[in-house]
């Protein structure tokens, strides 16, 4: 497997799940950062948790399923 790859998807796995346990946990700075942003585009705050922070977890189990080699089937 070439190495930047490799080394691409361990990046983004990690930030997948930082992103991911950010939101679910409802991280004082990530919450500064949104400001108004979302409640402005009518997304309430409880949506961090599902599906916006499950969802980028489960996208760096994703990624490091792949990562391995594990088959579909």
């Amino acid at each position: 497997m070439p190495t930047a790859y490799v080394i691409t998807a361990l990046v983004t796995i990690a930030a997948n799940t930082f992103s991911g346990f950010a939101a679910m946990t409802r991280l004082k700075p990530i919450m500064r950062t949104l400001g108004p942003a979302p409640h402005r585009a009518g997304v309430p705050e409880s949506w961090l948790v599902w599906p916006i922070g499950a969802l980028k977890a489960l996208g760096a189990l994703g990624l490091a399923v792949g990562l391995l080699g594990v088959p579909l089937r």
